[in-house]
């Protein structure tokens, strides 16, 4: 489990997050549809504090379904956003948690 992120969420809190979008070569079905997933690497909160060394977040789930956002986030980007840690359930069942991306505010 991803304790900070656990934290994060039980007191609502929300941050600006910074990343690097790593390799995902492979997207999932979720609800009849394949979806696409990005890798994000070095993730840093406000502070500069490495958070978590990767997430995989889907479109539509994690990242909004938006043209104009998701086409901007690919490999070798370094992004910044604003993020909420949200509960999910892992394919065994267990609880966990993970980045939703509310904005996104940078690209280089």
């Amino acid at each position: 489990m991803r304790e900070s992120l656990r934290r994060m969420h039980q007191i609502g809190k929300h941050d600006v997050f910074t990343g690097k979008v790593g390799i995902r070569v492979k997207n999932f079905y979720y609800k009849g549809d394949w979806i696409p997933q990005k890798v994000i690497t070095d993730i840093r909160n406000s502070a500069g504090d490495i958070e978590i060394d990767h997430l995989q977040m889907a479109v539509g789930k994690e990242i909004p379904d938006d043209p104009d956002i998701y086409s901007q986030i690919y490999t070798g980007r370094t992004i910044t956003f604003r993020g909420e840690a949200v509960p999910y359930k892992t394919m065994d069942g267990r609880k966990d948690y993970t980045l939703r991306m509310l904005e996104l505010m940078k690209v280089e």
